[in-house]
């Protein structure tokens, strides 16, 4: 991908980027980069991508320009919550370390997504969500019922998981169902 092509320079890649003509293109470029950033195959012996920091954990997504910073932090926390396991306190603890409400409602959303996506012999028996912060479970269970409706086309699949949710997150999880069966 371009990442690769730009030598893992995610800066040069995202000015590729910005030369697309429309918002939507330099969008989907710039989100395909974070999603190519956070594979696993990419990652060096040490599980982190060839271009990181030493002691800056969230470098590059606290370094791009206001408008990358969402998908940025979402794919860097789906990367994440797999290295961790798939263990939610691990991953949605990596998330509380920011700063910015924003950047933590963005990580939230990105780990959560991943457990939506969890490979089913994991069998996740707890509910995800409720490991989050309470400032991140409404958002926990939205994506996540988003990502496991989205993965199997399957509406009684996301019926089941959001019948499943603590009660205080059901509304949640259904809204999420909701959301990704207009699309």
């Amino acid at each position: 991908g371009l990442l690769v092509a730009r030598s893992y320079d995610i800066f040069r890649a995202l000015e590729d980027c910005d030369r697309l003509k429309s918002y939507f293109e330099q969008e989907i470029c710039a989100t395909g980069l974070f999603m190519e950033n956070a594979d696993p195959t990419h990652l060096g012996p040490d599980g982190e991508p060839p271009h990181r920091r030493l002691g800056e954990p969230w470098y590059p997504c606290d370094a791009v320009a206001e408008k990358y910073r969402a998908p940025c932090f979402q794919f860097s926390a789906r990367k994440y919550a797999i290295l961790a396991g798939y263990d939610p306190r691990r991953a949605f603890e990596r998330c509380r370390t920011l700063e910015a409400s924003d950047d933590r409602q963005h990580c939230y959303r990105g780990a959560s997504g991943t457990f939506g996506f969890a490979p089913p012999e994991l069998a996740i028996r707890q509910w995800p969500c409720t490991a989050a912060p309470a400032e991140g479970r409404r958002m926990c269970a939205i994506t996540m019922a988003m990502a496991a409706v989205d993965q199997n086309k399957k509406l009684g699949e996301g019926v089941a998981l959001c019948q499943r949710a603590p009660e205080e997150l059901k509304a949640a999880c259904f809204r999420g169902v909701g959301t990704i069966m207009a699309y």
